[in-house]
């Protein structure tokens, strides 16, 4: 932060004590951390300055002459066609603005220290969906983006996380726009009911690569291919061997649905934590 300049806080009661950071610097014009002006709010923390969100408004006439507005412009109107392929008639309807956009393709992701678990926000555009990478749930560590200290997890902690951690519930609440589910091992087996209906993102894990979608076999959950929900419902003598069934539904269901998705390796928890479900 810079000192002797003033600075506007966010107008949401859930950070009005943090100074807030544009995370999209997409415009020549970015205040970063100095605006004077307005701010949008996304979540606890998160926050785009003016300059950066009108950008991308097509109907703000002094950003349409700008090049560097056009292209972002140009990436979000191509994003919102690939939503709308893949959204059921009633997402179709919606108007998918650019607050959808910034949350969908610029928010920037979050991973927790194996060694000291503490939360560490990534580099923008990081490729967080290579098998290759370390920037993985199960291999990430803070030395990954903490180059300068010979003790990375010494490294002091994101006052963002402190507001996060203190508050969890409220984190959901304070979001500006419908969290989707990215990545899911549930999109192939339920993208024909809509995205928008199940919750889930069609957008690929940054550094997801063509390589990356061959490892995964192309299996189906339900026994007639492409007819969602044709499936044996449980006998009753596997009710009674598997009893747990009855209380951990929706559990067992998790866990055979990332099972399904590899299904010649074992649902070790790592592989659970990789998707998101501890």
């Amino acid at each position: 932060i810079i000192t002797g300049l003033s600075h506007n806080f966010c107008e949401n009661p859930y950070c009005s004590s943090v100074i807030p950071l544009c995370f999209a610097g997409i415009n020549t014009l970015c205040a970063r951390n100095r605006s004077k002006s307005d701010w949008y709010h996304f979540s606890f923390g998160e926050h785009v300055c003016s300059n950066c969100f009108e950008s991308l408004n097509t109907n703000t006439p002094k950003h349409k002459s700008q090049s560097v507005s056009s292209v972002w412009r140009h990436r979000m109107n191509l994003w919102r066609r690939e939503w709308l392929k893949k959204s059921s008639q009633l997402g179709r309807r919606r108007i998918l603005n650019a607050a959808n956009f910034l949350a969908a393709q610029m928010l920037p992701w979050w991973l927790k220290c194996n060694k000291c678990s503490q939360w560490r926000q990534l580099p923008p555009q990081t490729p967080v969906g290579s098998t290759k990478c370390n920037f993985r749930p199960d291999k990430f560590t803070c030395a990954d983006i903490v180059k300068v200290s010979d003790a990375p997890c010494s490294w002091p902690v994101d006052e963002r996380v402190k507001i996060v951690i203190s508050k969890p519930q409220d984190f959901l609440a304070s979001m500006h726009t419908h969290a989707w589910l990215q990545a899911s091992p549930a999109l192939k087996a339920s993208s024909s009911y809509g995205v928008d209906l199940a919750g889930l993102s069609p957008d690929p894990l940054p550094g997801f690569t063509i390589e990356d979608e061959k490892t995964i076999p192309p299996d189906s959950p339900f026994r007639v291919f492409e007819e969602d929900g044709a499936f044996s419902p449980i006998d009753l003598h596997a009710w009674k061997d598997f009893h747990s069934l009855k209380c951990h539904g929706k559990l067992y269901s998790l866990y055979n649905l990332i099972w399904n998705s590899s299904i010649d390796f074992l649902c070790l928890i790592f592989r659970c934590v990789c998707v998101g479900v501890f």
